[in-house]
């Protein structure tokens, strides 16, 4: 089996699922229910460090599609995460930085913009 990129398999994700997009970067194995079962599903948490919108845990029936994107990902990926985010965000999606990880301030003003 030819391994797609990460961007192929996000972008399959997307569109076999129609969730927003930081929440396919943000996919937890944790997250991930009965793949083996007769109801493969997602749940993506809700409440207040929860990751859907609505605050209410959101979940996602997986096609057969969708399930072999995940496993894909699962022999990709050695980590919780399925999608290594590479990029800053200031929303509360999946990219967004915790709080043991390192800020890199801007370089040639300070805090205020100079």
């Amino acid at each position: 089996m030819v391994a797609l990129p990460q961007p192929a398999d996000a972008a399959r994700l997307l569109l076999l699922t129609g969730v927003r997009r930081d929440m396919v970067l943000g996919m937890k194995r944790a997250e991930l229910e009965d793949l083996d079962g007769r109801e493969p599903r997602w749940v993506i948490p809700g409440g207040f460090e929860g990751r859907s919108k609505s605050g209410r845990a959101h979940v996602v029936p997986l096609s057969p599609e969708a399930l072999a994107v995940l496993r894909r990902r699962f022999e990709g990926t050695a980590g919780e995460l399925l999608f290594a985010v590479t990029r800053a965000s200031t929303g509360r999606g999946a990219a967004q930085a915790s709080q043991s990880d390192v800020v890199v301030p801007r370089c040639g003003g300070d805090s205020q913009g100079d």
